[in-house]
């Protein structure tokens, strides 16, 4: 039986082997999950996208495709190797005196990167989360993020990660700042969801992150939280919970803690909280290596563990020896087929260019709404012929 759409999603699960099921929630890649032909199933392609499609991710799925053929591997160490191969994509005079193998291995990538930007067409540059939150224009938000979303199509992806992150604001030194919206939940529960909705309006399945209270970057991998219960309703889950009203399909787990338990295992926040109390119909897909336990993580309610690297047979082992239930496998390939059928993988693109009008139209009205000058001393408006100077790296090769 193959995945045609929602009616045959308990169909294709009852009529594959243990193994393909749990092949089926993994990565097969840095951002891709497997394609699985006997069952129909495509693979999904998941990339980052808040504030426009990742280049760089990109660039890093096709390091992780060459990888996985000529190393048989692919993991997060990837990242580290890749790394070190940019060096000399960066420099001609290193290229021109590397080693033949690192030649025909940049050779492989480009080939590979070819394939995810067709014909090296760059995507646009959309407003960050902080920006939008200034705008406190839901309507202006859901034109970016149908733009954005447009975007996303032409490039192949399904899912956009972190659109929206709801993080609230709490740390100033947090690098993530300025992808969420605001220090006030109520501000972010308002508008979180329209980005949601613009998003999935093109298609493209919305992915809200980090899940939950990632508010800050030190140590986000160790750190155990502790928050009463009464904080976590009433300042760090509002947002979380308008977009899944908002009919979010896909929600993020963090790398952090809650109260002893790493959030990408903790059953408490994804089965009872998330998508028991608050009827959740999507799939919970981790950040990448926030699954510290597959096992765990599965028994948690987290339904798809990215990227590549962990393997099966942990995850087999544990369903011989009952401390894994079948049910819970086939609960989390459900949840993420359900979203599958209707992805742009299964139905087909949309938009084979981009729309550069479109998009420059709706960054810059957000742009615009969520500007806020505080003082003006009579330089503003800058007058024709003003002497303007740039600064940092971004002044040299602009995004």
């Amino acid at each position: 039986m193959k995945l045609t759409d929602t009616s045959s999603v308990k169909g294709v699960i009852a009529s594959m082997p243990l193994e393909e099921k749990l092949r089926a929630i993994q990565g097969a890649t840095m951002f891709k999950t497997p394609a699985l032909e006997e069952f129909g199933i495509p693979s999904i392609y998941m990339l980052d996208g808040g504030t426009g499609m990742n280049s760089a991710q990109a660039w890093l799925e096709a390091f992780a495709v060459v990888a996985l053929e000529e190393r048989g591997e692919c993991s997060l160490s990837t990242l580290a190797q890749m790394k070190q191969m940019m060096e000399f994509l960066r420099s001609p005079e290193l290229l021109g005196n590397a080693p033949d193998d690192v030649k025909d291995f940049i050779a492989k990538t480009q080939a590979e990167i070819d394939k995810l930007i067709p014909g090296g067409v760059l995507p646009g540059c959309f407003p960050p989360g902080i920006l939008l939150g200034a705008t406190w224009d839901g309507e202006n938000i859901y034109r970016s993020a149908a733009a954005l979303a447009k975007e996303a199509q032409f490039y192949g992806i399904d899912v956009l990660l972190g659109t929206p992150n709801v993080n609230i604001h709490r740390d100033p030194l947090n690098g993530r700042l300025f992808e969420g919206y605001s220090e006030d939940p109520c501000l972010v529960s308002k508008l979180a969801p329209e980005f949601v909705k613009g998003i999935q309006s093109e298609g493209i399945i919305a992915d809200a992150k980090h899940f939950a209270a990632n508010n800050q970057e030190t140590n986000r991998r160790e750190i155990d939280e502790r928050i009463q219960e009464r904080a976590l309703r009433e300042i760090y889950l509002p947002g979380f919970k308008t977009c899944v009203d908002a009919g979010c399909r896909s929600i993020m787990s963090a790398y952090n803690s809650i109260n002893g338990v790493p959030c990408a295992h903790n059953s408490w926040l994804l089965s009872k909280v998330l998508k028991e109390e608050w009827g959740f119909e999507g799939f919970v897909v981790s950040d990448w290596g926030a699954v510290y336990d597959q096992v765990e993580a599965l028994i948690g309610g987290n339904d798809i563990e990215m990227p590549a690297g962990s393997g099966i047979d942990k995850l087999m082992d544990a369903v011989k020896d009952g401390r894994l239930k079948e049910e819970a496998v086939d609960n989390a390939l459900e949840r993420f087929l359900n979203a599958v059928v209707d992805s742009i993988s299964m139905k087909g693109r949309k938009y084979t260019a981009i729309d550069r009008a479109c998009s420059r139209k709706a960054a810059y009205a957000s742009v615009k709404e969520g500007m806020v000058l505080l003082r003006n001393n009579g330089v503003l408006p800058l007058k024709a012929g003003a002497h303007v100077s740039l600064f940092g790296e971004k002044s040299k090769q602009f995004i």
